[in-house]
């Protein structure tokens, strides 16, 4: 079976690879060819700036600099403030659910997505 837009929920990716090559800079027409093919076809684009987010790059997310604003945004910063973990609400106890509470949040999201494609 081929897969087509039909058969994809969504395109993830990293902005500026970081965690597999070392800060490597996709060509100026990368970014925008892939935004507009996910806008097309109605993928949703996941940007994982946890590497290149919060002014690493330069810009406040990386995909800034292509003037690319993604479906979600994937982030993540140390909070190094002197709240106890459990007031502090940047914490991974705070924020989003893992395991299978996880599992059923992806699963209703991509449901709702093919919906919306039908």
């Amino acid at each position: 079976e081929e897969e087509g837009a039909d058969t994809i929920a969504a395109f993830a990716a990293e902005p500026v690879v970081g965690s597999t090559a070392g800060a490597v800079v996709p060509v100026a027409e990368y970014w925008p060819a892939i935004a507009d093919i996910c806008r097309r076809h109605g993928i949703l684009l996941i940007a994982d700036e946890v590497m290149t987010g919060f002014g690493r790059t330069g810009k406040r997310f990386a995909l800034e600099h292509w003037n690319i604003t993604p479906n979600i945004l994937v982030a993540d910063k140390e909070d190094d403030s002197a709240l106890p973990d459990e007031e502090d609400p940047t914490t991974p106890q705070s924020q989003a659910p893992k395991g299978p509470q996880a599992d059923e949040q992806l699963r209703r999201a991509v449901e709702v997505v093919k919906q919306q494609k039908t």
